[in-house]
């Protein structure tokens, strides 16, 4: 405890001890402490420490609306001197409001001098999981051209959507760029492009859309937070 002010300097600073099944009292004392932010790493040091602080960020990414930033070992590095350490955010959308919820927490956080990258991943039909017997009979037949007609309509509701987002929040001065990739993984399009473009904070929401031909990001988010090497920010939508 008494660490905590040498590693911040000139920033006020309170410890508080609590008591009490780990997640389900921190998701309490976030809520009665009105806090706005959860900072901690998914791993601990090592043995029980490591696999106790895992999953305790698990449950915490789950459970509270409180947004919580994950680090990793790898990733909790301070920047260089005079670099701002969010300067690249990449945010995956999935074409709902739900989803772009996160975006004023991942602007509050990086600062409006940050460049932000708004990344609709478009998955194919033909790489989705197979329908319901349900979904078969509501759906009808389909014909081969159906599945490249069903991108095309995706990709120009997707291009509407970003735009819109984007038109939003460049007009309150912040920089977006907006992509749309075509992958059979969300996951593994969305840590593929955080590496390539040197992003250097991911943040999403905990859930997404759900409903016939869609994937519920909430288990693109689990991936990404266990195969991203940078600082995820994850939050549990409100409901709405």
């Amino acid at each position: 405890r008494g660490r905590l002010p040498g590693m911040a300097p000139g920033i006020a600073t309170a410890v508080t001890v609590l008591h009490g099944r780990p997640v389900e009292t921190l998701a309490a004392q976030a809520v009665t402490g009105g806090y706005d932010l959860i900072v901690m790493t998914t791993h601990g040091r090592s043995g029980v420490s490591r696999a106790w602080l895992g999953s305790v960020a698990d449950g915490l990414m789950r459970s509270t609306l409180t947004p919580v930033l994950l680090l990793r070992d790898t990733s909790a590095a301070a920047p260089p001197e005079g670099v701002e350490p969010f300067a690249n955010v990449l945010i995956p959308l999935d074409g709902g409001a739900v989803s772009e919820q996160i975006i004023p927490q991942a602007v509050a956080i990086a600062g409006r001098a940050a460049t932000f990258h708004l990344l609709h991943v478009l998955v194919p039909s033909r790489w989705l999981p197979p329908p319901s017997a349900f979904e078969v009979v509501m759906a009808g037949a389909t014909g081969p051209g159906d599945a490249e007609d069903q991108l095309a309509a995706e990709r120009d509701a997707a291009v509407r959507r970003l735009g819109a987002v984007a038109q939003q929040w460049r007009a309150q001065g912040v920089q977006i760029e907006t992509h749309l990739p075509v992958h059979q993984s969300p996951a593994e399009a969305i840590l593929a492009y955080a590496q390539e473009r040197g992003v250097s904070l991911i943040a999403m929401t905990s859930h997404g859309r759900s409903g016939a031909g869609r994937l519920m990001l909430g288990s693109v988010a689990d991936k990404v937070v266990r195969g991203a090497n940078v600082p995820v920010l994850v939050q549990v939508p409100t409901p709405g």
